[in-house]
């Protein structure tokens, strides 16, 4: 997991808060998280070094969901998978 600590620390300030708070340890399942929970966000506090996407994409995924799109796109799940098999080898 990258960022425990980080991740488990914003979680309770914002639930002392109030919020309700979903986490992910990677791109990829918070952009499950975004499309599980359509229109139920209103505020995405991101980690810039996460170890399946470059934040760029993960923006412009999770925008498009928000925007209505179809989701999740092949390149960039194939790009996700090429480097997990890579750091993985």
């Amino acid at each position: 997991m990258h960022n425990t600590m980080e991740r488990l620390l914003m979680k309770r300030l914002c639930q002392a808060e109030g919020c309700g708070v979903h986490t992910s340890d990677t791109g990829l399942k918070a952009l499950q998280n975004m499309a599980t929970n359509k229109g139920k966000y209103t505020l995405c506090l991101m980690d810039t070094v996460l170890p399946d996407i470059e934040p760029h994409s993960l923006c412009s995924q999770m925008l498009e969901l928000e925007r209505g799109g179809a989701g999740l796109r092949e390149i960039d799940l194939s790009c996700i998978a090429q480097r997990l098999s890579s750091a993985n080898p």
